[in-house]
């Protein structure tokens, strides 16, 4: 299993026996969907931690509205920024 290397990041998919790219807004809702539509090219590893990062952003502020702030979404932004260029980094999807 630690030797375990995929040629993208997507998802596992039993039926196929192999991991698959799924849109995007399915990266994104990860954990909370267990249907992934098909796409033809994986979405890029920064794509989806960014998508992931501001989902669960609109998730805090739909849920604690009061408590995640609208200062609050800028600071994560803010930190966004300043580490777009790391998240771009190449990265081999492993296990």
């Amino acid at each position: 299993m630690h030797q375990y290397e995929a040629p993208l990041c997507g998802r596992y998919d039993a039926e196929r026996n192999e991991v698959r790219p799924v849109p995007l807004s399915d990266q994104a809702a990860w954990p909370f969907v267990e249907v992934y539509g098909e796409v033809a090219v994986a979405p890029e590893h920064h794509e989806i931690i960014l998508a992931r990062m501001r989902r669960l952003l609109i998730l805090a502020r739909a849920t604690n509205g009061s408590l995640t702030t609208p200062d609050d979404a800028q600071w994560v932004e803010r930190i966004i920024a300043d580490g777009i260029d790391a998240l771009r980094e190449p990265l081999r999807p492993a296990l």
